[in-house]
């Protein structure tokens, strides 16, 4: 009876080219890989859960957020986080991106307009002239991305 070599490592079966063919061993192998498998996916679940539930828990630690939406022709567009937004870049696609990036309390250009930019604690809206829908005209894709604490 010969004793299968195993890997250092994991102790999968080598198979010799002078072995007897039988399925045991490989079998025993992808025994062993799903086994450890079912570990490292409990693993990095358990460890990004434990990441996403500390980000933003530093006082100051920053968070991101990003998306997109189809704009609905009102005059108005409302973002809202679970955090405190201080920065917020805004484009639309049409192909290519004309960008407007939100740098202050007040106020951003777009497209050569005003768009008045209103804070609160957890959003940012987005308020064109009366006779436009800036940043929400109807039917157009827009994405996002917001940083905050």
């Amino acid at each position: 009876m010969n004793t299968i070599k195993q890997t250092s490592n994991y102790q999968f079966n080598l198979i010799e080219s002078s072995d007897t063919f039988s399925p045991s061993p490989l079998n025993d192998n992808m025994l062993k890989t799903e086994e450890a498998l079912v570990d490292l996916d409990a693993n990095c679940r358990e460890g990004l859960a434990a990441a996403m539930a500390a980000i933003g828990t530093g006082g100051s630690t920053a968070r991101v957020a990003f998306g997109s939406w189809t704009g609905n022709g009102a005059s108005g567009r409302t973002l809202t986080f679970d955090f405190k937004p201080v920065l917020v870049i805004a484009m639309q696609y049409n192909g290519k991106f004309c960008t407007t990036t939100v740098r202050g309390a007040n106020g951003s250009q777009y497209n050569n307009s005003t768009v008045s930019v209103q804070w609160a604690e957890k959003s940012v809206t987005f308020v064109g002239p009366a006779d436009t829908t800036h940043l929400n005209s109807s039917g157009t894709v827009y994405y996002y991305v917001a940083i905050g604490v």
